[in-house]
């Protein structure tokens, strides 16, 4: 019996080991709207003893929902209403949400295992799409113009504030972002790019996509727009041109001339008024002149 410890310890060690170093599963995402249901489910094998379903809201600590033993699950006192079944079936473990809310949105996680080892097998993320508590929102597009050449990158950033500076944005999949171009010669706006790089600006309070483009040739010169679909709404970004810096050089140096001309006619216009001013004063001392003689 002594020996038999160790080396069963020893068993338990290395299939830790093993199940640590196994590559983390991606957490799936699954989106509903309030009043839906949704149903996940898991595969657990027969031999493992016990079950348990896990929920972490957004910025809180993980919750149990439910333990089991074999093929009995007994819900938490907070998870033990109507909307939350769960069910153990041979080697399947599910959990169904009636009338989803809000509140459901989280991850939630599956896990079974025997006296020795529990290993958790899948998550799922729950997003809850409810356009009635997104409050209203607005892109902003930088910059509004930049001066590029050919073989010149740009980079345009497209942001999603929220009207509300104490709330941020439920941010939009990459699929639901997308860039247009415009001008160039082109009869209609055409669409390049769906957003390739998003960031959560937690510290403003935004949604932010990028946009990396190339110019190559004169054809990719144009405005540029992001748009946004949310909540069944296209939101589009105020738009940022591109244009070569050589008509830029050509507006200022039409600029300079005419700040030029401008002075110049400053400088004569002041020269005029001092030689009307000097033959006026110089006709009235003539006069006084004339009248002085004449009266002696």
């Amino acid at each position: 019996v002594g020996l038999s410890c160790p080396s069963e310890i020893l068993h338990v060690s290395q299939r830790t080991n093993d199940h640590t170093a196994e590559v983390p599963r991606l957490i799936s995402t699954t989106e509903r709207k309030p009043g839906d249901n949704v149903t996940f489910s898991c595969q657990s094998s027969n031999d493992h003893r016990f079950s348990q379903w896990y929920k972490q809201s957004p910025g809180k600590m993980i919750q149990t929902m439910a333990t089991g033993v074999y093929g009995k699950m007994t819900a938490t006192k907070t998870f033990s209403n109507t909307r939350f079944q769960f069910r153990r079936e041979n080697n399947e473990m599910s959990l169904t949400i009636h009338s989803v809310k809000k509140e459901d949105e989280a991850v939630y996680f599956c896990q079974s295992g025997t006296e020795f080892l529990l290993t958790f097998h899948n998550g799922f993320l729950l997003v809850v799409k409810d356009c009635n508590q997104q409050t209203s929102v607005y892109v902003e597009q930088t910059p509004d113009a930049a001066a590029v050449q050919p073989g010149d990158t740009a980079s345009l950033q497209c942001s999603l504030f929220s009207a509300k500076s104490e709330t941020r944005p439920r941010c939009p999949g990459e699929n639901f972002v997308h860039w247009f171009k415009s001008g160039s010669g082109s009869s209609y706006p055409s669409i390049i790019y769906t957003a390739r790089n998003s960031t959560d600006n937690a510290t403003k309070r935004s949604c932010v996509y990028h946009l990396s483009k190339t110019v190559e040739d004169a054809s990719d010169f144009g405005t540029y727009y992001c748009a946004v679909a949310i909540c069944g709404e296209i939101l589009l970004g105020g738009g940022s041109k591109l244009e070569t810096s050589m008509y830029l050089h050509s507006v200022l140096n039409f600029v300079l001339v005419l700040g030029g001309l401008l002075g110049c006619c400053v400088i004569v216009i002041i020269g005029l008024i001092f030689y009307i001013t000097g033959r006026r004063v110089s006709d009235s001392a003539e006069g006084w002149h004339s009248i002085f003689y004449q009266h002696y």
